[in-house]
């Protein structure tokens, strides 16, 4: 593998092409167009995401693709099945003369065989190519193939799944499956197929019955366009490792939190206004008065919605965290973790973008070389566990701490209205006695409250009615943050992780007995554990002004 020679502003729509190596000549310029269409509308409908050819560089529809994608400015990936030396022993001159400037051009190279065996490596670059690919655009006569390694082999892989390095998905879904581009194509010496030269999508049903595949992958590749254009905004310069990646969506997150925190205290604080104003007396214009504060609060709160602040902020943060952990993986040496093969597998709808983006990060950035070497002890690794350890820590006492302060303020707030309300209402009881059936209390006049017997009547309910109703709002306001759950949450992973600190230290300096390798691999199961609760706790409490 070499390093990249050029660096992204975000993350790229990954687009795997493969194809028959005998295409005639004189069909190359009608495939060559086809394909440019498909990249043309790619990047129309996703104008924030760079595109990312990855292909095997073979000769026919690999080579004639590969050109025109550089062509057109779009980097390419080559996956190659054996080493480039040995790859051309197969190629003709002028196929090897087109193979070697293609090369030179591209941006990365892998070399998915790690055997030797050229049949396997075609296997092995058609299993890499359709694990990585986002949308799989095969030049495919549509006809079965003779064995594995072939176009007919990858089209089935990308829709049916393609076994992760970890495990075997029972379920394929977004990532571990997506929409193949058929072009149809010719074949030398052959029959034209039906159609030649025209594009079929292909969108794999997830079940028998799914009827919604084409659209949670479509709306999986917009919230990775959203995402792209988030990040572009944060980014300040361009991004060519996980740890830039890592830190430029970190601060995409915390921009998107400072947003949604605004809004909701807009939201909330409206809420109440507007809430008040439909218990408090406002006079002839309070009709108006009362409509116009509802429009605005109920704007505010679809403006903030609309924007989605509150979820992409919590989806750039999940992502971020996984970025972290796979990071700790590879500074361990653990080059079998993927974080995307244990990373919110439940959550199979709009989320699945993150899974994606992970995959797509491990492709771009993850062969990156790390200086020192890699090892459970590498800085970089002690770094990311001390930081969450220091992060747990002060996250548990703050939570816990808001936690404590917005119960008290529901409680003093719900005791003045209370007490204000129970006052006057036993002022007027005083003044104007008790007549309840044989009840009968002449009472004893309070001049003040004689003549301004209006103002204690409307003292004796509205006090109590807006402490109850600031009371619901803050309630309702700290269980939107689940300040407790928070606490309880972090105070457990603060413990894991000071456990983990203890015991790579003891194994390192103390000679115990113990595994570094594996403490990292779990801790970091953990935390990916940890931060996929945590999202899902949040995107079931949406933002709204009442909570059920």
């Amino acid at each position: 593998m070499v390093a990249m020679k050029t660096a992204f502003d975000a993350l790229p729509l990954v687009i795997g092409v493969v194809g028959h190596r005998d295409v005639p000549r004189e069909a190359e310029g009608a495939l060559r167009a086809q394909f440019a269409s498909a990249l043309a509308k790619l990047r129309q409908e996703h104008p924030f995401t760079p595109l990312l050819v990855l292909t095997a560089l073979a000769a026919g529809a690999d080579t004639l693709a590969a050109e025109e994608a550089l062509q057109r400015g779009v980097d390419v990936m080559a996956c190659l099945p054996v080493a480039a030396e040995r790859y051309v022993q197969d190629f003709s001159p002028a196929e090897r003369e087109r193979f070697t400037k293609i090369l030179q051009k591209c941006s990365k190279l892998t070399v998915a065989g790690k055997s030797g065996d050229v049949e396997d490596g075609y296997v092995a670059a058609a299993s890499y190519i359709a694990y990585y690919s986002q949308i799989l655009i095969a030049f495919w006569d549509g006809k079965p193939g003779r064995g594995p390694g072939g176009t007919s082999h990858a089209v089935a892989m990308r829709t049916m799944g393609v076994s992760n390095v970890q495990r075997s998905a029972i379920v394929p879904y977004v990532p571990d499956i997506g929409p193949v581009y058929h072009i149809v194509t010719p074949r030398e010496g052959r029959p034209e197929p039906d159609g030649v030269f025209t594009i079929r999508e292909i969108h794999p049903r997830r079940f028998s019955s799914d009827r919604r595949g084409e659209r949670d992958f479509r709306a999986a590749i917009g919230r990775l366009d959203t995402y792209n254009r988030d990040i572009q905004r944060a980014a300040r310069s361009h991004i060519e490792s996980l740890t830039d990646l890592m830190k430029t969506t970190d601060e995409a997150a915390n921009r998107l939190q400072h947003e949604s925190v605004r809004f909701m205290r807009f939201v909330y604080t409206l809420g109440f206004i507007a809430g008040a104003a439909q218990i408090v007396e406002l006079g002839p214009a309070g009709v108006a008065i009362k409509a116009g504060l509802l429009f605005v609060a109920f704007a505010f709160f679809v403006f903030a919605r609309k924007n989605d602040y509150e979820n992409r902020y919590q989806d750039y943060r999940a992502l971020a965290e996984g970025l972290r952990v796979q990071q700790a993986w590879r500074c361990a040496g653990l080059h079998d973790r993927v974080v995307d093969a244990s990373y919110l597998r439940m959550q199979q709808s709009e989320l699945q973008w993150i899974r994606l983006a992970l995959r797509a990060a491990a492709l771009v950035f993850g062969g990156r070389e790390l200086e020192g070497g890699q090892s459970p002890h590498h800085p970089e690794c002690l770094g990311w566990i001390r930081g969450q350890w220091r992060y747990y820590y002060a996250a548990a006492r703050r939570e816990a701490k808001r936690d404590r302060l917005y119960k008290r303020v529901m409680v003093a707030a719900t005791t003045l209205g209370i007490a204000l309300s129970g006052a006057a209402g036993t002022a007027l009881m005083i003044t104007g006695g008790i007549h309840f059936g044989p009840l009968s209390w002449r009472g004893t006049p309070i001049p003040w409250v004689a003549s301004h017997s209006e103002l204690v009547t409307y003292l004796a309910t509205v006090p109590m009615a807006l402490a109850g109703l600031m009371a619901l709002l803050i309630r309702s306001f700290s269980e939107h943050e689940a300040y407790g759950e928070n606490a309880r949450r972090y105070q457990r992973m603060f413990v894991v992780f000071d456990f983990a600190l203890r015991r790579l230290h003891k194994i390192r300096n103390r000679g115990y007995a113990g595994d570094a390798a594996a403490v990292i691999g779990e801790l970091g199961h953990e935390a990916l554990t940890e931060h996929a609760d945590w999202l899902i706790l949040h995107r079931e409490r949406p933002l709204s002004v009442i909570h059920g």
